[in-house]
């Protein structure tokens, strides 16, 4: 997120956790083809997901399609998609194990959203809720480290990237870490 836009990115890889009663677990891919962006309320927000996709017998395409379907307006600003989310999770699959990250305007502040069934996080606004720019990712906790610890140094500087730098760095970790599962 940057100053003249939100750049969202997510690879196309579903992947699946087996938990053995010995303790043991084995990852393995469930396809390379999961759509993971999407759009809600006719283009005004976008949204993406990491974690459990087919919980409770339905994909996370269908669950946000009735969810949209069913819940949004044309009226709701960002902050009231955010709490329907949450409450439809909450209410419809108390158990399933999905984020989703909500972003969008209102009156032209943009907003970041982490929504679960647990909670609802701005993760774009320091603890005064004042807007900063910055990355936000979720997925390969090594590479993650990394990147972050590059961010830390202040090499990247947020508030003077175009979204379209901001959307070319977000393919490039996305393709990094797409890469960096082939090899491990």
């Amino acid at each position: 997120y940057v100053p003249d836009g939100i750049a969202i990115a997510a690879d196309s890889r579903l992947t699946r956790n087996l938990n053995y009663a010995n303790g043991l677990s084995e990852k393995y891919i469930m396809t390379d083809n999961q759509d993971k962006i999407f759009i809600l309320a006719n283009g005004k927000y976008g949204i993406c997901f990491h974690g459990t996709n087919h919980e409770g017998k339905i994909s996370t395409t269908k669950l946000l399609s009735d969810f949209e379907l069913e819940c949004i307006n044309d009226k709701d600003d960002i902050q009231e998609v955010a709490d329907k989310l949450k409450k439809y999770l909450l209410n419809k699959y108390p158990f399933r194990e999905t984020e989703f990250y909500l972003v969008g305007y209102s009156e032209d502040e943009p907003f970041v959203f982490l929504v679960n069934r647990r909670l609802i996080e701005r993760i774009n606004v320091l603890d005064r809720n004042e807007v900063y720019f910055g990355s936000y990712w979720i997925g390969e906790r090594i590479l993650v480290s990394a990147i972050k610890g590059l961010i830390d140094q202040g090499i990247f500087d947020f508030e003077l990237m175009t979204v379209l730098d901001a959307a070319e760095m977000s393919e490039f970790i996305v393709s990094t870490a797409v890469n960096f599962q082939k090899l491990q």
